[in-house]
């Protein structure tokens, strides 16, 4: 029997490695997947590129596969990009004081509008990554990420016991726009659900690609690859110290 497990992919690094997974998983189990296992994967764009930490492009030809494997779109593919033009504004005008940390004013200023539709990929932008969460949660009755995460914890709640721990396991990268952005919010989201659901009983554990794998023959790693990594990965620092007096640690942003 294995392990209950939700395996949760971020950005196109995480769909990669999940299609991979989901193949090995499949011939393991000679073409049928284990009923303890889950997977998701969220990301921006429909369809992602394998170069995570390169700008995502939309191919409506081609999908991300390993072989004859893909992941199922709407089950264990979801895309949450959506048009965050509306929210930006919003922020810009000093509402949502909780989303202060999104420079709406600087972005509209610097950036093109196609840039707020996020649909088309993070544009290699943190923050865009991030957006995309809040936008999905700002109607939390048709969350597609509480909703899946959701689902995929009370799947498996009937197999956790004091014997057996329930593994939630998030990987991505952190050289992108999109893993990178989504991978502090993700894990509290899921932690929440299944503290809810199934108690102390889970443990959850992160795999995150750094910059130097997307290096070839000394081409491919950049600076902005390297910021994008240590801010992620400063924040990650930061949340993982939690108090049960006090809550998770508050973050306010500079400006800067």
């Amino acid at each position: 029997m294995t392990r209950p497990a939700i395996v949760i992919g971020l950005g196109g690094t995480g769909q990669w490695v999940l299609t991979f997974l989901k193949k090995e998983l499949l011939e393991i189990g000679h073409g049928v997947m284990p009923k303890e296992v889950r997977l998701i994967s969220f990301d921006t764009t429909s369809r992602t590129t394998a170069t995570t930490g390169q700008a995502s492009n939309r191919d409506e030809d081609k999908g991300v596969r390993a072989g004859a494997v893909e992941l199922i779109d709407g089950k264990e593919f979801i895309p949450i990009g959506d048009q965050v033009g509306p929210l930006v504004n919003e922020i810009a005008q000093g509402k949502h004081p909780h989303l202060q940390w999104f420079p709406a004013q600087t972005f509209q200023s610097k950036l093109p509008p196609a840039a707020f539709n996020t649909k088309e990929g993070s544009g290699q932008i943190r923050q865009m990554g991030r957006i995309s969460i809040f936008n999905d949660l700002s109607a939390i009755l048709k969350s597609k990420i509480l909703s899946h995460l959701g689902a995929a914890v009370q799947d498996l709640k009937g197999i956790v016991n004091k014997d057996v721990q329930m593994e939630i396991i998030i990987v991505g990268s952190l050289a992108g726009g999109t893993g990178a952005g989504m991978l502090v919010d993700i894990a509290l989201l899921m932690r929440a659900q299944a503290s809810q659901l199934v108690g102390g009983n889970h443990v959850v554990r992160g795999f995150f690609v750094l910059p130097k794998a997307f290096t070839y023959g000394g081409i491919g790693e950049s600076r902005d690859m390297l910021a994008r990594s240590f801010a992620a990965w400063r924040e990650l620092d930061r949340f993982m110290i939690v108090s049960k007096r006090f809550g998770p640690r508050q973050i306010n942003y500079h400006e800067t």
